[in-house]
């Protein structure tokens, strides 16, 4: 008599194992984007164009994300002069602005694209930069260039953190100007 009873069915219900059989299909699309998104971040070529403030868009750095490791040398000497109570945030953000460089360029305005400085070798915050702008023989060192370079320690400062900003999620940026396509 039992086997004559049945169980009403419920709209939107599924049976159990057509649940489980959905979720795991479900997950099997998202890893496969996940994959998918995943290559792209890998062989995508990340950067940022950034006018140097002070010069009407006729310099720009293009900075590149960096390892970590480049910055560890300079972080010991750092430690040992904040533990001296010496100043040396504007010192921590030339060298943020240092390692994520990888070349200097110049531009007719603000509207055309940047062109390098040098075809064949990179122009960065370094002695050719230097030289070029004609800094004078003062001005020795990457550090000394940048602040050399910039019209204020502000700006130096407000430039490394939007780069360290950009750094965090590098993707941001392509996407959004993808979204706009």
């Amino acid at each position: 008599m039992s086997d004559l009873i049945q169980t009403p069915e419920v709209p939107g219900e599924q049976d159990p194992d057509e649940q489980g059989a959905s979720v795991l299909d479900e997950r099997s699309v998202l890893l496969d984007q996940v994959r998918e998104r995943r290559q792209q971040i890998l062989t995508t070529d990340y950067y940022k164009d950034m006018d140097i403030p002070g010069y009407i868009g006729m310099l720009v750095v293009r900075f590149r994300p960096y390892s970590a490791s480049k910055s560890e040398r300079h972080s010991k000497s750092l430690r040992k002069r904040v533990e001296a109570n010496e100043p040396v945030v504007t010192d921590v953000s030339c060298q943020t602005l240092i390692d994520a460089c990888e070349q200097i360029m110049v531009r007719k305005d603000s509207e055309s694209d940047p062109i390098p400085i040098d075809d064949e070798v990179p122009v960065k915050f370094d002695a050719r930069l230097a030289e070029l702008l004609r800094m004078g023989e003062n001005v020795q060192g990457a550090r000394a260039v940048v602040k050399a370079l910039f019209p204020t320690e502000q700006g130096i400062i407000a430039m490394a953190m939007e780069v360290d900003q950009w750094l965090r999620d590098v993707t941001r940026d392509t996407d959004e100007t993808l979204l706009g396509e």
